[in-house]
């Protein structure tokens, strides 16, 4: 009992700490398209191309919002959250 109840203080102060990559999974190396290359966040143009996004003829990329889970998924694998 002393030790769960140990656990969870120090848990709760903070004092277990994960690395990263157990809190959050592989950080995967991406390849740019090459239409995102110039834009503000070429990482999110990219994800958003790969889940079915396009680029506007204004400029600027979009992406349906029936695929919002596996953009994200997409920027989570990227490092991003």
């Amino acid at each position: 009992m002393r030790v769960v109840t140990g656990l969870l203080a120090a848990a709760s102060l903070g004092l277990i700490v994960l690395p990263a990559s157990a809190q959050r999974g592989p950080i995967v190396q991406r390849t740019i398209y090459p239409q995102c290359a110039r834009m503000k966040d070429p990482v999110a143009c990219t994800c958003a191309l790969e889940t079915g996004g396009v680029i506007t003829p204004r400029g600027f990329w979009t992406y349906s919002s029936r695929n919002t889970p596996v953009y994200f998924e997409c920027m989570r694998r990227a490092g991003r959250t």
